[in-house]
């Protein structure tokens, strides 16, 4: 009869890269080292600020009230069977903003709805059969959640999302071109440092998932951070070392950037090695794996959002959900959890620039 069982790893944010060219399960983390201070006018980004009970995260605007994360950022734990998710009551969005303590009251958005995928699972499983080992899930399967904020967001930029046959496209023409991905966040910028204060960004190389699989996978005990040479629903980046992804980082975009400047997001930056920037392959959610998902979860979910507030009347704190139904929490997640880490999802100010300096991604220096 198979087997399931559970590979154990650390979740993002605790863990760094591996110093092996050869990654194994426990080496795994999510984060960024080496980067430029983002240039972009605020009004201008689409990467917003994610403050999830006391984890600080990235994400990004993907329509006029959706910001697109990681499923790690709210349902925080490393056992598949013991996930705490974070209440959205502590979840809240900092849009328009590159310096976070440059936040004004009308950067801040309370989130109303959370959706996380279903199936996220941040423990990878194998099935035995008899001698015969198969991977099931690779880990931190489907690694992707959204959240709906209070009123629309008018002070930052929607980013484009691809099909999957967009992406498919977009990834070939990288590979032939050599053209760098742009990932942004406000995680550290060294393995030793705190995150930081403004929004960074780094170019970085793609990496096919042959050659992402290969180089993490340890056959020996049958790990390996991709489920197969061709998984569709995960991708990477790669530099030898001193430049990528580090805690804080978590959730946030990779961009493409076409000729004419339009932008398409085409990862969420979901784990990496045990040392950031150490020479070891940063792997995000690939996002136009999960077109389908959600453009579905938007389409049904927009209608039942409580309708938008103005800023004067969540400013002055009128309540904007007096005319639904608050027993609807977050879909697909289990909300009689209380997270661990939730306590202070404060106003502006001291409890936001506490959680950043806590966690935070890298980004890596190019020259």
């Amino acid at each position: 009869m198979n087997k399931i069982t559970t590979l154990g790893l650390a979740i993002a944010g605790i863990l760094s890269f591996p110093l092996s060219a050869t990654a194994s399960e426990s080496d795994i983390s999510v984060y960024i080292i080496g980067g430029n201070e983002v240039q972009t006018t605020p009004e201008e980004l689409s990467t917003v600020y994610i403050e999830s009970g006391q984890v600080a995260c990235t994400g990004s605007l993907i329509a006029e009230r959706w910001v697109l994360t990681a499923a790690h950022c709210i349902k925080l734990g490393d056992k598949n069977d013991s996930l705490k998710t974070v209440p959205k009551q502590l979840i809240k969005v900092y849009a328009g903003i590159s310096n976070l303590y440059d936040i004004e009251p009308i950067n801040e958005y309370k989130a109303v709805e959370v959706i996380v995928h279903p199936d996220y699972l941040p423990e990878a499983t194998i099935a035995t059969d008899g001698e015969s080992e198969v991977i099931v899930n690779s880990p931190f399967v489907n690694d992707i959640a959204l959240i709906a904020v209070s009123r629309n967001v008018t002070n930052a930029k929607i980013v484009s999302l691809p099909t999957n046959e967009q992406a498919l496209t977009i990834e070939n023409e990288i590979v032939e071109s050599q053209q760098f991905l742009i990932a942004q966040g406000w995680g550290k910028t060294s393995n030793s440092s705190s995150g930081s204060s403004v929004l960074m960004e780094a170019e970085l190389s793609y990496m096919s998932t042959i050659d992402c699989f290969n180089k993490t996978h340890d056959k020996q005990n049958q790990n390996a951070w991709l489920s197969s040479e061709f998984d569709p629903l995960k991708m990477c980046t790669y530099e030898p070392a001193f430049l990528g992804v580090c805690s804080g980082d978590s959730g946030g975009p990779l961009y493409y950037y076409e000729t004419n400047g339009k932008k398409t997001q085409l990862g969420i930056t979901s784990f990496g090695g045990l040392l950031c920037a150490s020479g070891s392959p940063d792997v995000y959610t690939r996002v136009g794996g999960y077109d389908d998902w959600i453009n579905n979860v938007i389409t049904e979910k927009t209608p039942t959002l409580p309708a938008p507030v103005l800023f004067e009347d969540e400013s002055t704190e009128k309540d904007n959900t007096d005319n639904t139904d608050n027993t609807d929490n977050t879909d697909n997640t289990d909300n009689t959890d209380n997270t661990d880490n939730g306590g202070g999802g404060g106003s502006v100010g001291a409890g936001l620039v506490m959680s950043l300096l806590a966690m935070g991604w890298l980004r890596r220096n190019r020259s």
